[in-house]
């Protein structure tokens, strides 16, 4: 199909997509850049020179540093058995398995994080069997002192990505590679040592930048596990006072450089395996080996162990949820309804749940409309810088929350946009920028598969542009669409880092801010969990449902072919 290059309407279109991205998403970044240059008579480098020299920042930069490492590799010890199992044999529940393993990364380690530290605390469930069983006389310090949970926490939230990423490699790696060098006399491990791992690494080094930057810059679990001493806490604690106390520019613009190098890389890695598939043999799918019924069942706990360590936590929240006595026992001694009912007539979770669903009702619209709008131009057009507009509409799957937030605090400070009068209409941009790559991907993606020619057809026939879109494409978009705003709404309605910072007051907190608060509170830990069940639920409905609709794999959603 020829694509259209002059038209009034695409002009204005794309000149509003531009204006948009520019105004929410490079001018906080900027703004963040600008404050760490800025100095008494102009640019200077001085205050930069100050953080930098000061011993307490480069602790904090290095625990967080150290944070990232000890995530990203627990990431590759849950993710590489699972993607090398699911590769090599043919499991019973394919499909259960793949969906077990993948459903983490939808569920925000703020919640589960409560879970845990219930679980695991100085008189919690695992302490009191290992002392009822004899194990132990004394409680252990499961947690590390939230270090151990805080690890264990994200690279069960993460890990996913890294699974999506080694599958997708090992799956182009052609049989008749290991076949041939079975042939020439090496073992099960040589082969995944000399064949499979090295052709494997692009995928991998990919997904471990993502990981790596996603444990960087995560706001919400080391709140809960009250560890301070973390880039992104110390960025959230100067909000107040950023004025006085400027690092928090500094320290932003670290973790923003950090999230476009690795991005940069991530992207390049991935570059490189399309770019490699020519060596990888000739036959790219693999059949798996039937394995022995005992066989099998190891494998299958294998792949699935990640997916049920991530339940735990979870569990432990719904426990909690249904408690109405729960003192110095493994499990509660009575079950109850009540704090379920009082999410639902509690002034805070009330507000919250109501203020999380306009939110995000309100910025998935804003993602459907730009993320048509730019999959259209990027698709259907030749308009001058269309590739440029798409890559900028996927940055931020490189820029977390909390510097997107921390951006919005400082760069619409004193206008009518300032989060601390008004923060409605900057949670909605903030929700809406960050789930905009989903909606442009899926409707990209939609576009490509549908080719374009019955629209073509239809122009021929004397239909105008936008008549031939929203009479032939558009219903044949509108399950692609359907299902990419319900995991766009699915994700913002437990959004935490944007919550967290941008929502100052509690008639304004969404879901996530009202669980930080009621933690607080001496007596509002079962009433959190009440309502992170019910959200949970919600995001977990919302997500079948997207699946559903779609009728194919989460990743099938966002492939062109």
């Amino acid at each position: 199909m020829s694509t259209r290059r002059f038209s009034p309407g695409l002009w204005i279109l794309s000149t509003g997509l531009w204006a948009y991205l520019a105004a929410f998403l490079v001018y906080p970044l900027g703004c963040v850049a600008l404050g760490a240059f800025r100095g008494p008579g102009g640019l200077s480098l001085r205050l930069i020179a100050r953080v930098l020299a000061d011993p307490r920042q480069w602790e904090i930069l290095m625990n967080s540093v150290n944070l990232a490492l000890g995530v990203t590799l627990a990431a590759t010890a849950l993710a590489l058995p699972a993607a090398v199992a699911m590769r090599a044999v043919e499991l019973p529940g394919r499909s259960l398995l793949r969906g077990l393993l993948l459903a983490p990364l939808v569920l925000p380690p703020f919640v589960g994080a409560v879970g845990l530290r219930r679980l695991c605390a100085r008189f919690g469930t695992v302490n009191l069997l290992l002392m009822d069983t004899g194990i132990t006389d004394r409680p252990l310090d499961l947690l590390g002192n939230g270090w151990l949970g805080l690890v264990l926490m994200e690279a069960l939230h993460l890990y996913p990505i890294l699974y999506l990423q080694l599958s997708a490699s090992l799956s182009k790696v052609g049989a008749d590679l290991e076949e041939a060098a079975r042939a020439a006399g090496a073992g099960p491990f040589a082969v995944w040592r000399r064949v499979l791992m090295p052709l494997a690494a692009p995928g991998y080094f990919a997904g471990a930048s993502l990981v790596f930057i996603g444990s960087l810059t995560d706001l919400g679990t080391p709140l809960i596990f009250d560890r301070r001493d973390l880039l992104p806490v110390q960025v959230f604690a100067m909000l107040n006072d950023v004025h006085e106390n400027p690092a928090g520019y500094v320290l932003v613009l670290l973790m923003i450089l950090a999230a476009l190098a690795f991005f940069a890389f991530a992207r390049w890695m991935e570059s490189g395996v399309a770019a490699d598939e020519g060596v990888r043999g000739a036959q790219a799918s693999v059949r798996a080996r039937r394995a022995r019924p005992a066989l099998a069942a190891a494998l299958w706990m294998i792949a699935a162990s990640p997916a049920l360590l991530a339940i735990l936590p979870l569990l432990a929240v719904a426990l909690t949820a249904f408690a109405d006595r729960w003192v110095l026992a493994a499990l509660p001694q009575t079950i109850t309804t009540r704090h379920l009912l009082e999410v639902f007539s509690h002034p805070l979770t009330v507000s919250s749940l109501r203020n999380s669903l306009l939110l995000a009702c309100a910025s998935t619209t804003l993602d459907l409309g730009a993320g048509l709008g730019v999959a259209y131009i990027a698709t259907r057009t030749r308009l001058p810088g269309r590739h440029a507009l798409e890559v900028l509409a996927l940055l931020p799957l490189a820029v977390p929350g909390v510097l997107v937030a921390f951006g919005y605090l400082v760069g619409f400070s004193g206008t009518f946009l300032d989060a601390r009068l008004h923060p409605f209409p900057l949670l909605v941009l903030a929700y809406g920028t960050r789930r905009l790559p989903i909606l442009s991907r899926v409707a990209a993606a939609g576009l490509s598969r549908s080719g374009g020619e019955l629209e073509q057809a239809a122009r021929s026939a004397g239909a105008g542009p936008a008549r031939a879109f929203l009479r032939v494409s558009l219903p044949l978009l509108l399950p692609h669409l359907l299902a990419g705003a319900i995991l766009c709404f699915s994700l913002s309605v437990l959004e935490v880092s944007d919550s967290l910072m941008l929502a100052q007051e509690e008639p304004s907190y969404p879901i996530a801010k009202a669980l930080y608060a009621l933690l607080a509170r001496p007596d509002g830990t079962a009433a959190a969990c009440a309502l992170a069940l019910l959200a949970t639920l919600l995001v977990a409905a919302g997500l079948l449902a997207a699946l559903k609709i779609a009728g194919r794999s989460a990743s099938g959603l966002f492939r062109a072919s």
